[in-house]
């Protein structure tokens, strides 16, 4: 929603802008404003929606990595999973749905990165997600490395261990 009244902000911005450099006049006609108006409503949603769509259908890309050190029976399986925005939208279903993707890995150490948590952490709390994430199973524990924006500004953003290792 703030994506739709940011750019319904910009477009009353832009509005006087191209008035002023092109001579039209975008706003003498109450018809073309409703269209271009409704237009950009409907630009918005469809954005917002395939974004919802696509948060919501995770997807797994595998990337191998050689390398000489020696790796415990032969290789390491890391998951990383990165801008869940779990809140309002993003809830227990999809979390669910994840940690089920994760194990389903057997990894050796899982990592979430980014954006972990949307704007609201009440929907977090009060679900109690938190349970989920302990049903992780990952041999050498899981570690969580928000992005820095997911921090109050006085805090000191830094690597947390959510789940103790093995």
């Amino acid at each position: 929603m703030l994506y739709l009244t940011l750019l319904f902000l910009l477009f009353l911005i832009v509005t006087p802008l191209v008035n002023w450099v092109f001579h039209i006049d975008l706003k003498g006609a109450l018809h073309i404003h409703q269209v271009s108006t409704a237009t950009l409503y409907i630009i918005v949603l469809v954005i917002v929606l395939a974004g919802y769509v696509n948060a919501i259908n995770s997807k797994i890309n595998e990337l191998t990595i050689r390398t000489h050190k020696a790796m415990p029976n032969g290789k390491l399986t890391i998951v990383m999973a990165s801008d869940i925005h779990l809140g309002t939208i993003i809830g227990e279903k999809e979390l669910g749905k994840l940690v089920g993707m994760i194990n389903n890995q057997n990894p050796d150490l899982v990592l979430f990165v980014g954006d972990i948590f949307d704007e609201d952490i009440a929907p977090v709390v009060n679900g109690q997600m938190g349970k989920l994430f302990e049903e992780i199973k990952a041999k050498f524990g899981v570690l969580v490395l928000p992005e820095i924006m997911s921090f109050i500004e006085t805090t000191r953003p830094k690597s947390i261990t959510l789940i103790p290792m093995a």
